[in-house]
């Protein structure tokens, strides 16, 4: 058994102690361009838990993504990169 954080939710350059605990680290979702994700009022309570529809904001794959993995992987040399590519 692995244990990895779930995506988004431990940034790796901010935290890196918590991250060299894990097995592999889970990147934040990264798309192809830009996203600035969905608007305010972002989450809710209900009476069955919470609800949240962030958006996936992220800077893109070629705005700085390289080298912020290139930080990451000191960090953590196995890491699993959540995103959308396009297909080989």
């Amino acid at each position: 058994m692995l244990l990895l954080n779930a995506s988004g939710c431990l940034d790796a350059l901010i935290a890196p102690d918590t991250a060299r605990q894990l097995d592999g680290f889970v990147t934040k979702t990264v798309t192809p361009l830009p996203r600035e994700g969905n608007r305010p009022v972002r989450i809710a309570e209900t009476e069955g838990g919470m609800l949240n529809s962030i958006g996936l904001a992220n800077p893109g794959r070629d705005l700085g993504t390289v080298e912020t993995f290139r930080e990451a992987r000191r960090i953590s040399e196995a890491m699993i990169v959540n995103g959308e590519f396009d297909p080989i």
